[in-house]
């Protein structure tokens, strides 16, 4: 044996010797789909990076098909990183529209209706491309790379950053952590054709989501694009800069894009632009793809779809409560470059820290907080809303009332008095009328006008018609009254304490007031006995809409605080029915005793189609501050009306010989069915500092009344380099949390009430959840290992 080694140390030729054999290259199958649009037969090349720049060697080619999928195989084996580039071939590509407005391939300013409209296929221009990078593990046989506007700016952002493994990765992620895409990585996000109702009624609302982000940023960037142009919007030449444009803009950002561009100059792409377009993008892909009204979305579109379109609309609340230019500062996921098991263990702990920040936000709420953190300042911030701004909010409904009183004065009169005339109100108010063209149209104002310790100085502009019609009589009467209002309310009102500010306070109302009241009274020797009734019905629409600022005077107190925002109320197919009425009766003897009783009954009914209120603005206190957003709805069922009644009643009775009693029954009913009830949703989302998170959060409650005893709850919590979505549904009673990395968390309560799960990661299950019979809950994950939730 020794001598056979020496002899092949020496190079020997030995006869006997078995050669080794070459290892059979691995093949990995890199697969995916091109859109901006879907893009059809767009050439697919695959070019290897190496030491950051993207070299002429190609890995491989394909060409997508009518579905914008491409599959190539590359030799694998070993790491590498490469970029994917979609261009046109020398025979042509076209694309799929997904535009709102259309895609003007010629440039002439017009959409052909069969040509360029949303979902037509278009050609592409010979020059376009469209990329991604990502990388390939050295034990891969297979890759999913998807190519689209966000792995475009993900490309540059990389690409800026030395295309290194880390710096691709990085990059993916951040884009997608910006846009709140749950993948953790925008190359793995399933392209979805928006033009097409099949694919858009199977798709998850994640992945909806993306799909709808990567049309609403094409959209906002050709937008911008043709600004600086000076063309239209949806002229394709646009579109394909402006999408090139701000993957440049993003890379030279590290990344970040301006928050809120407050001015809409168009000449940048904010975050509130793209959310704003995402709502626009899933509207038009209801009404066009899926033949739906506006009236129906809510009800006949996909849940994920509606979904979408209503966290875009609340985040866009949110985010233009920051200043003006203010960047954002999304970061790629904590645990990015870590394996799975890692990434799951590190979802626990955020999620139980998650719930540790919470807390205080939910005893601030509930009125039970004991922090002199985060609770305490909320406390302190509403105040300047309630206690200290009772008596300004109280002079402010004086002066609505008076304002009232003097535009039905004027609305009453016989001819259009000829001057500016001063209106006494009955609270003792002094208005000054300025007559509008016709008796419809006036200005009035109260001018350094003192309340109290309140001083009011506001204008009111009135557009309005009045016809009341009343018939009285000594013991009855009855009438009507109908209007259609429009005033606009501008002006401050001040004490020692605080000031308010209303800045264009828009109140419209459509209405038909019908009344009818009734007494009798009568008297004897031996008795006597009234009553009185009195009933109604109002029917309108009101909305209410303006801005508002209300705020501490400088000096005055210790922690200063404000409020600055906007407010809407709208109410319509409102009806109002009340029924009163009272009687009572006494009887006198010639012995002196007599006895006394009494009856009153009251009842009444509400009714709405809809109901929509919202509050938006920020809370300061001396250098924190607290941007938040209140919104909700209440809709009827299309056709159908939901009443909610209220009875009363008391009766008693007292004699002269002591003898005493009485009695009270109160009811309230509706007419709600589990085919027929009031869906209400109802979201507060803020941003804020929260204990355990060093990062600013944002926070998104949402609530939806999907049955008659079914509630959905979702929460969505966003920081640097984290984002955490969580589902409750009432009916399946289950939980489910997904974070940027994908990881998702499930838990069901049983009818025990026991509770029990799973934790999974791209389609492969890491943990499972129990409940021990202590009410301890156990994570047990596949290594082995467990911790206590």
């Amino acid at each position: 044996m020794s001598v056979c080694i020496a002899c092949r140390c020496f190079g020997s030729d030995d006869d006997d010797e078995t050669p080794t054999p070459n290892p059979e290259p691995v093949n990995a199958a890199l697969s995916g789909a091109a859109s901006k649009g879907i893009i059809i037969g767009g050439t697919v090349t695959a070019y290897e990076i190496v030491d950051g720049v993207v070299t002429d060697t190609v890995l491989g080619t394909a060409t997508t098909g009518d579905d914008g999928t491409y599959s190539i195989n590359i030799e694998g084996g070993e790491a590498k990183l490469f970029k994917v580039v979609i261009s046109v071939p020398t025979g042509g590509a076209s694309m799929k529209c997904d535009m709102p407005d259309g895609c003007d391939v010629d440039g002439d300013g017009n959409i052909d209706a069969d040509t360029e409209s949303f979902g037509k296929v278009i050609p592409l221009p010979a020059d376009f491309t469209l990329s991604a990078i990502a990388s390939l593990a050295a034990d891969a046989t297979s890759i999913s790379t998807n190519v689209t506007v966000l792995t475009q700016a993900a490309a540059s952002i990389a690409e800026a950053n030395g295309l290194t493994p880390e710096a691709a990765t990085n990059a993916n992620s951040q884009v997608a952590a910006l846009f709140n895409i749950s993948s953790g990585d925008v190359t793995n996000v399933p392209v979805i054709d928006l033009t097409d109702a099949d694919s858009v009624n199977g798709a998850s609302e994640a992945d909806l989501k993306a799909a709808l982000t990567s049309v609403a940023v094409a959209n906002a960037a050709a937008t911008v694009a043709a600004t600086q142009a000076g063309t239209n919007g949806n002229n394709l030449a646009n579109i394909i800069a402006g999408v090139n444009s701000f993957a440049q803009t993003m890379a030279a950002n590290n990344g970040q894009i301006v928050a809120n561009d407050a001015d809409g100059d168009n000449t940048t792409v904010s975050l509130s632009d793209v959310l704003g377009q995402v709502s626009n993008v899933a509207l038009t892909v209801a009404t066009q793809t899926l033949a739906l009204t506006p009236e129906q979305f809510e009800s006949q579109a996909p849940a994920s779809l509606v979904a979408v379109q209503q966290q875009a609309t609340q985040q866009q609340q949110v985010v233009e409560l920051l200043d003006e230019g203010e960047q954002t500062n999304a970061g790629p996921s904590d645990e990015i470059n870590s394996d799975n098991m890692a990434k799951v263990k590190a979802m626990v702990a955020d999620v139980r820290n998650l719930e540790v920040s919470l807390q205080p936000i939910a005893e601030a709420f509930d009125g039970t907080s004991t922090s002199e953190g985060f609770a305490s300042q909320l406390e302190q911030a509403s105040r300047v809303l309630d206690n200290d701004s009772m008596l300004v909010f109280d002079a402010i409904t004086q002066a609505g009332l008076a304002f009232t009183e003097a535009f039905e004065d004027y609305n009453g009169q016989t001819s259009l008095p000829a001057a500016a005339y001063n209106f006494s109100a009955s609270n003792g108010l002094t208005v000054a009328m300025t007559p509008g063209a016709s008796l419809s149209a006036a200005v009035a104002s109260i001018n350094q006008v003192t309340v109290g310790e309140v001083t009011l100085d506001m204008t009111a502009d009135l557009n309005a018609t009045f016809d009341e019609q009343t018939t009285e009589t000594d013991n009855s009467g009855e009438g009507t009254a109908t209007g259609d209002v429009d005033i606009m309310i501008s002006g401050t009102a001040m004490d020692r304490l605080v000031t308010v500010t209303l800045t264009e306070l828009s109140l419209e109302a459509e209405f038909n007031d019908q009344w009818q009241w009734s007494w009798t009274n009568s008297q004897s020797d031996t008795g006597y006995s009234s009553s009185n009734t009195d009933s109604g019905t109002f029917m309108g629409d009101i909305s209410l809409h303006g801005d508002i600022m209300i705020a501490h005077n400088s000096g005055v107190v210790e922690s200063p605080a404000s409020f600055e925002g906007e407010i809407m109320l709208a109410v319509t197919d409102l009806v109002e029915t009340y029924d009163d009425s009272y009687s009572n009766e006494g009887t006198f003897n010639p012995d002196g005793t007599g006895s006394y009783s009494y009856m009153q009954s009251f009842s009444s009914s509400l009714s709405v189609s809809s109901l929509d209120i919202m509050l938006a603005g920020k809370f300061t206190l001396g250098s924190n501050n607290l941007s938040a957003v209140l919104m909700g709805s209440a809709n009827a069922p299309e056709g159908t009306t939901i009443t909610f009644e209220e009875m009363s009643s008391y009766e008693g009775f007292e004699n002269s010989t002591g003898e005493f009693g009485q009695s009270y029954e109160s009811s309230s009913t509706n007419n709600e069915t589990a085919e027929a009830y009031m869906a209400v949703e109802l979201s507060l989302a803020f941003i804020a500092n929260l204990p355990g998170i060093d990062d600013q959060t944002s926070l998104a409650f949402s609530l939806e009344r999907s049955g008659l005893e079914d509630v959905m709850a979702h929460i969505d919590a966003t920081w640097t380099g984290n984002d955490y979505d969580i589902s409750m549904d009432s009916a399946q009673k289950m939980v489910t949390v997904t974070n940027l990395d994908g990881v998702t968390l499930t838990m069901q309560e049983d009818e025990n009430e026991v509770i029990s799960g799973h934790i999974s990661l791209e389609g492969e299950q890491y943990a499972t959840v129990e409940e021990t019979s202590n009410g301890a809950v156990i994570i047990r994950y596949t290594d082995g290992e467990f911790e206590s939730f």
